[in-house]
């Protein structure tokens, strides 16, 4: 065999452990490597803390960096538009029973839940109570009632024989000879209730605090849910088509973009990670990570779900053997590695 040059050498070394290296490089030996240097790895997080592994303002200075100052892609609204779009289409969608989902007993714990918030239910219904929208509709049923009861629902046109008649005739003869008459009772009507809407704003409050028990509203939401628990989710979704859905999905991200932004997010996150550290800094990584159930097995499942796919696709394009002597040209071609082969010779 002829005598190799310190170079010559240097480079058939080379090519010797991108071979091997090329060989070691597949999802069961790297699943074995990964296997045992996981328990080694394993003992040093169950030893060291949260605090020192990952300081508390370097989880901060990333969330800033990656989910407040990072600009987020236009593609992302299109995709999640789109995924949307063709998910509210799809025939499983629109045949899935909307009991399928969720069950009564769910449904159940939700309402029981929502009913101990009693004080913020009646806070609501303050603020509602309050609203001029509402004392408009409340003037506006009155009115609608007293003007109905006048005209047609009357006690004594029903309880005394031939008063029917003779009212519908006179209010024939009266629209006739004093168009006015119809519009000054409507009138005096409107008046009257003005006078009175703080009165009958009180008394509905009044009424809905009482009538609204724990039990009505119960009843009331189990009597709906028995109403859509046997809907599919196309029949629910009438009226609202794929254009509507995308645009709502365009107006949550316009949203997230501003909300991300602002201080209170940013307080939120700082809030968030420091109950975080309060809890695990002192603690072992591991037990962190335990808590969350991650584990050597998790990590492990995990890797080997996705490695033979991925490493068969970069191997079969020669972008791992290339990644290899990239990362070993360097020191099989340095002037060090020749002058120890020089020694061999």
């Amino acid at each position: 065999m002829a005598k190799l040059t310190p170079k010559s050498a240097a480079r058939k070394l080379l090519d010797l452990h991108v071979a091997h290296e090329m060989k070691v490089i597949e999802a069961e030996p790297l699943s074995a490597w990964l296997e045992k240097e996981l328990d080694l790895l394993w003992i040093t997080l169950e030893q060291v803390k949260l605090t020192e592994f990952i300081p508390q303002e370097v989880i901060v200075a990333a969330i800033k960096r990656n989910v407040i100052e990072r600009d987020i892609p236009g593609a992302v609204a299109e995709i999640a538009g789109e995924g949307a779009a063709s998910l509210f289409s799809a025939d499983f969608h629109l045949n899935t029973m909307t009991g399928k989902i969720i069950s009564t007993k769910q449904v159940t714990e939700f309402i029981d839940k929502g009913l101990e918030l009693k004080d913020q239910r009646e806070a609501l219904m303050e603020k509602v109570i309050h609203q001029p929208i509402y004392a408009q509709l409340v003037s506006d049923l009155m009115y609608r009632g007293i003007v109905r009861y006048i005209y047609d629902d009357n006690v004594l046109s029903k309880k005394i024989p031939g008063v029917s008649s003779i009212l519908k005739f006179s209010t024939k003869m009266v629209n006739k000879t004093v168009p006015a008459l119809e519009g000054a009772v409507e009138d005096n009507v409107k008046a009257f209730i003005a006078d009175n809407i703080a009165l009958l704003l009180r008394q509905s409050q009044s009424f809905l605090s009482e009538a609204l028990t724990d039990e009505e509203l119960k009843d009331m939401f189990l009597g709906v849910w028995a109403v859509l628990e046997g809907k599919k989710l196309g029949e629910l979704q009438k009226g609202m088509d794929t254009i509507d859905l995308t645009e709502f999905v365009v107006l949550g991200y316009e949203f997230w973009k501003k909300f991300r932004k602002t201080e209170y997010f940013f307080l939120c996150c700082q809030h968030v990670v420091g109950d975080l550290y309060d809890k695990y800094g002192d603690e072992p990584v591991g037990a962190f990570l335990s808590d969350f159930a991650i584990d050597k097995a998790f990590i492990l499942n995990e890797f080997n779900a996705f490695s033979p796919s991925i490493l068969s696709s970069l191997k079969s394009s020669g972008h791992i053997e290339a990644l290899v002597r990239r990362r070993l040209e360097p020191f099989y071609l340095s002037e060090e590695a020749s002058e120890v082969l020089s020694r061999l010779s």
